[in-house]
């Protein structure tokens, strides 16, 4: 545990320091208790540090949403290994604007190696999909039903419009749809 700690501490940081964490630091605490118990003899903990300054502290204390969304993105890609499929439901939480794109290209970096399935309410993550979907929800005779409808190019366009709160006659949303569609499709 102690040789893999200290790989484990090296890799996250190498993954999530370019998600907007200059400075980030992460390591893993362990501590051997006097006896086993299911779980091993060693207590492992988590220390984490988002900013230069600060001291190391215990995850569960003092991370926010958008540093868990971002840490938990660093990590299941470090432990996929071959894995063919990562499913990712709202990562992005608690983020916004230019980390929102950090993350979608790194999601876009770990679509080029398997395949990943992202839900995001987010247009700044959601531009660097290949495919999109629409999820909606219709009430039909006192029961929710859940449907899913592949975007075409036009579609696509007038989601993300949406996602970044434009109506879908407003053309200066839709113009900044299409423009961050462009720009996603040209990085990586």
């Amino acid at each position: 545990r102690v040789i893999g700690a200290k790989k484990l501490n090296t890799l996250v940081v190498k993954e999530i320091e370019p998600l907007g964490f200059a400075g980030v630091r992460f390591e893993t605490d362990i501590q051997e208790e006097e006896s086993a118990n299911t779980k091993g003899k060693d207590k492992v903990e988590f220390l984490f540090s988002a900013n230069i300054g600060e001291s190391l502290k215990p995850l569960r204390n003092i991370a926010s949403g958008g540093e868990i969304s971002r840490l938990m993105l660093g990590l299941k890609t470090i432990l996929a290994g071959q894995t063919p499929t990562m499913v990712f439901d709202e990562i992005d939480s608690g983020i916004g604007g230019q980390t929102g794109k950090l993350i979608g290209q790194k999601l876009k970096k770990a679509a080029k190696e398997r395949q990943v399935f992202c839900i995001t309410h987010l247009a700044q993550a959601a531009v660097y999909a290949q495919n999109h979907f629409a999820i909606t929800k219709e009430i039909k005779a006192n029961k929710t039903q859940v449907k899913v409808s592949a975007l075409n190019d036009e579609q696509k366009v007038q989601e993300i419009a949406r996602m970044i709160g434009s109506s879908k006659e407003a053309s200066a949303g839709l113009l900044h749809a299409k423009e961050m569609l462009q720009e996603a499709r040209k990085t990586i």
